[in-house]
């Protein structure tokens, strides 16, 4: 199941409403999950076990407090202790929504589905609080509706999370975050068109909105409605975003096919295998789209496009032969006349070097696709393998830290370094 992305407002002007209250700033969002030790601020509201203890002359400074240690403890993923303020809350005050929507929010993260759900149904049917700090969107009606339909959606239950994301963005149509969970659940479910219009209201409010998956659900609604240049530009960014996730060369390598541009769409898939291995779960697909492309490709041998992936084609099954220098020249070729701007082919140029002996030149081959592409862990790897080559070891160690920290899961770190 598609996780939802969460990023509630309060956590962007918590650092904020915590000095107008005079309470310095709220813990780090790196702070120790699972730490429930309430401060001062934060234990004031959980001195009182019933609404009979607790003063009316109280109740504005106490729930500005509670407010604010919630947002802290929510914003550093200690859920536990958000839920812990929330139940209390909720317990004094339990005809005011936010405290409802609180708790929604926090059993949500805690995969409480079906409490996260019932919390949100009571916010729905309370009133708004007047005490500060102003409540966020989803501290509000629209909130209510958007927990709800957020829980029910990680349950499956489309069709009611539909109405319910539906409604909060009719309530809050100025909050992105609730157009973007109404965009994927419609995706997930099937609605295209409803996903389409959905991201491009959220996009439109926030462009930087959302994960990789979000733009690579709507570059795929968008290319389902035809617009395909549209969705090259989405499934780009989401590179640029998230260079290493997986299956997003192999579906920008599809697109590129149904544009008609054979040989980035050849590239592309190559580079989906090259990042992530043979064994991704995107690969039985992406070598099947390569071998149509080359099939495709033997049918217009004359054009430029095709010309250049049988030439790469073939240099793949000279190395296989072991005629390096034959499959060396193929792929100068092919770099000689190309026009595509994927790392790819350079690299392979690289590669070629390296295989057929003229390390050097491989070397600075593979700093030349680093340089223009800083993102392509392959070329790293082809560099330590280099510098290895020529005796410079502690060069290819640092290399490979350098491929570590930027990437880990690159094929499981080449197998361990080749299995050492």
């Amino acid at each position: 199941m598609p996780h939802s992305n969460l990023r509630p407002s309060w956590i962007r002007g918590l650092v904020m409403a915590s000095a107008l209250l005079g309470l310095g700033p709220g813990p780090a969002a790196g702070g120790i999950p699972g730490n429930t030790t309430a401060g001062p601020q934060a234990a004031r509201i959980l001195q009182y076990a019933d609404p009979s203890q607790f003063p009316a002359a109280l109740h504005a400074d106490v729930f500005t407090e509670y407010v604010t240690a919630y947002r802290a403890a929510f914003a550093s993923g200690n859920f536990t202790h958000a839920s812990e303020l929330a139940i209390r809350a909720t317990t004094l005050l339990p005809t005011l929504r936010r405290p409802w929507n609180h708790l929604a929010a926090a059993r949500f993260k805690l995969a409480e589905w079906g409490p996260a759900i019932e919390a949100a149904r009571t916010a729905d049917q309370t009133a708004d609080d007047p005490y500060v700090p102003e409540a966020a969107p989803e501290e509000t009606g629209a909130g209510a509706a958007y927990w709800e339909g957020i829980a029910l959606y990680s349950t499956q239950r489309y069709d009611e999370a539909l109405a319910r994301l539906r409604a909060a963005t009719e309530r809050a149509p100025r909050w992105a975050e609730a157009a973007r969970a109404l965009a994927e659940c419609s995706f997930v479910a099937g609605k295209t068109g409803a996903a389409a219009a959905a991201y491009t209201a959220a996009f439109d409010l926030d462009p930087a909105l959302g994960t990789s998956q979000d733009l690579s659900y709507f570059a795929e609604a968008r290319a389902s409605g035809g617009d395909i240049d549209g969705a090259v530009g989405l499934l780009q960014e989401a590179l640029r975003r998230a260079p290493y996730e997986p299956g997003l060369h192999a579906k920008l390598g599809d697109l590129m096919r149904r544009e008609g541009a054979i040989a980035d769409a050849y590239y592309e898939a190559l580079h989906e295998v090259l990042l992530q291995g043979v064994e991704s779960s995107f690969a039985p697909a992406v070598v099947a789209m390569q071998d149509a492309l080359v099939k495709q490709a033997r049918q217009t041998p004359k054009t430029a496009a095709a010309h250049e992936i049988l030439l790469v084609a073939s240099a793949f099954a000279n190395f296989e032969r072991g005629e390096e220098h034959k499959a060396l020249h193929q792929v100068q070729t092919a770099f000689a006349s190309s026009h595509t701007s994927s790392p790819v082919l350079l690299f392979l140029f690289a590669d070629a070097l390296f295989r057929d002996g003229v390390n050097e030149k491989a070397l600075n081959t593979a700093g030349a696709v680093i340089a223009a592409h800083p993102e392509f862990i392959p070329a790293y790897w082809l560099q330590a393998d280099v510098q290895t080559k020529l005796g410079r070891s502690r060069d290819a160690a640092a290399t490979h830290a350098r491929i570590e920290q930027a990437f880990p899961g690159y094929w499981r770190l080449r197998t361990r370094v080749e299995q050492h």
